[in-house]
């Protein structure tokens, strides 16, 4: 757990002040002026990251961290993000998530700007970086909100559009995933930015007294991480909605109903922080679709980290109140104990109805396991009371054996009722497990039906090519003939035009002689 101060705003009251200690490098901020109200005013709170505690009047908060305003972005993603990154490659699971109150900086931590990038887009830099020496592996990202009671995936526009929620939470407290979310695939830094921007455009924002840009809604962003084992393993970073006066804020009726369902959900979250610190049997995770989410990452395997937003702004006593909640809340979270272990699911178990069915029956299993233990440790409860019933010889006696008979039928029979529908589901996880299973079936016979014609035309097409390279293979060789023919007449050419001189002579002297034979003749 770590907490980090915001720097003061214009619109901050400058009544108050965050003082830095004398001996340390915290920034000092909030300071009145000469000439303001409130000038010499006490200070509200002091930062101390040497310390790294955080001091309001008499307490003093100590963490794992503490950043005051002058520290950067890199700052904080180096001191969080960055230790459970390579966890994450490792094999393990992580989670990152920033609680305050709205206004104190948390979407500015998690998002940041063009200028400052935020804890989720610097991840990605490192990530792709680390990559370069793990051939093989590959990274998906999902993007949703929780806004109100309804889980809405922020890349599958198509089902935005419609209103039909077909997200599901899936999982116990080893293993949380979300049945029909949409997983993108990307190869690079800017990908992964261009998609979150994406995702980001479809967030829910009102504007507030409070905060000009009010997130509406708790923001889940999933990189999922495949190793070239196919090892499966994800880190959650989550920027969650501020808690809300709607008084101070002065919302309509619909910012009243959303910020209800965010104080609710985060009600929720105390209240399993509180039973996960006191060692409670039950914890209510399934309470809020925030803390159902985030089962894995409290008291469950992952390495998380969570990071305490405040501001200097102090108007009235509810800020304090509501700083002062939001210290005492991080204290507690840290005492929250996990156990990361290396994830051991392969890819596929994760992705699918027939990963998330089989998941589903294993679940109806369990269940039906422990109702059943259940039902026996009460069973042995109900004959130790009749034991003891039967050995008093009395009326009332009988009467109070006759009343446990009762309930204890009617105990039997709500746990015999409940124990049939746990088998009932547990049957229609198998059926449409098969079902799934017939349907993998036969889509790979018309894959390897689809090969086989691919592969059948090329072999066509191979055979054409050899007709055609024969052919041509012949042509030239009859070309080749041709060819020295031509040239041996060429030869036999050219000898006899070498001997045409000899002849033109000889033909002279025989034309000679005959004049001169004629000559004598007359």
């Amino acid at each position: 757990v770590v907490v980090r101060s915001r720097p003061e705003l214009p619109s901050d009251n400058r009544s108050h002040c965050v003082e830095k200690p004398k001996q340390s490098l915290t920034a000092q901020f909030g300071l009145p002026c000469p000439d303001e109200p409130g000038a010499g005013a006490s200070p509200w709170y002091t930062v101390d990251p040497i310390d790294k505690a955080v001091q309001v009047e008499s307490s003093i908060f100590s963490y794992f961290n503490v950043f005051g305003p002058e520290a950067t972005q890199e700052d904080v993603y180096n001191a969080t993000v960055g230790e459970v990154l390579d966890s994450v490659l490792d094999g393990f699971n992580g989670a990152v998530f920033a609680y305050g109150v709205t206004g104190s900086g948390k979407t500015y931590t998690m998002m940041g700007n063009t200028e400052n990038k935020g804890l989720i887009p610097q991840s990605f830099g490192e990530l792709f970086y680390k990559l370069k020496t793990r051939p093989g592996s590959s990274i998906s990202v999902s993007f949703l909100e929780i806004y109100g009671k309804k889980l809405v995936d922020l890349f599958n526009t198509e089902a935005r559009a419609t209103s039909v929620a077909t997200l599901e939470i899936c999982g116990n407290s080893t293993r949380i995933h979300v049945r029909g979310i949409k997983e993108i695939l990307v190869k690079n830094e800017s990908q992964a930015l261009e998609v979150l921007q994406d995702g980001c455009k479809m967030l829910h924002f009102r504007q507030t007294e409070c905060n000009e840009s009010s997130s509406r809604s708790h923001a889940v962003f999933t990189i999922n991480f495949t190793s070239s084992a196919g090892r499966r393993s994800k880190l959650v970073m989550i920027d969650l909605a501020g808690s809300e006066n709607v008084k101070r804020s002065k919302v309509n009726k619909d910012g009243v109903k959303e910020a209800g369902e965010i104080n609710t959900s985060l009600s929720v979250l105390g209240r399993v922080v509180e039973a996960l610190n006191n060692g409670s049997s039950h914890v209510p995770y399934r309470e809020s679709l925030l803390t159902r989410l985030l089962q894995d990452s409290l008291g469950g395997n992952c390495k998380t980290c969570m990071i305490a937003t405040i501001n200097p702004e102090r108007r009235n006593e509810n800020e304090y109140r509501q700083t002062m909640n939001t210290l005492q809340f991080a204290l507690r979270m840290s005492k929250v104990v996990n156990r990361p272990r290396i994830a051991t699911v392969d890819s596929t178990e994760k992705r699918g109805s027939l990963s998330s069915t089989a998941f589903n029956q294993q679940e109806l299993e369990e269940t039906m396991t422990r109702t059943m233990e259940e039902f026996k440790t009460e069973f042995k409860g109900w004959r130790e009371n009749l034991e003891n019933l039967v050995g008093r010889n009395n009326r009332a006696s009988l009467a109070e054996l006759e009343e446990v008979k009762r309930v204890h039928r009617e105990n039997m029979g709500a746990k015999e009722q409940h124990i049939e529908d746990v088998k009932v589901q547990l049957e229609a996880a198998r059926t449409e497990l098969q079902r799934l299973h017939a349907g993998m079936l036969e889509r790979s016979r018309e894959a390897e039906r689809h090969i086989e014609q691919i592969n059948e035309k090329h072999r066509m097409e191979m055979r054409k090519l050899h007709d055609e390279l024969v052919s041509v293979t012949a042509a030239a060789a009859s070309n080749r003939e041709a060819a020295a023919r031509l040239e041996a007449e060429l030869i036999e050419a050219k000898g006899q035009a070498s001997r045409s001189p000899e002849l033109l002579s000889e033909l002279e002297a025989q034309r000679a002689e005959v004049r001169r034979l004629s000559a004598e003749l007359e």
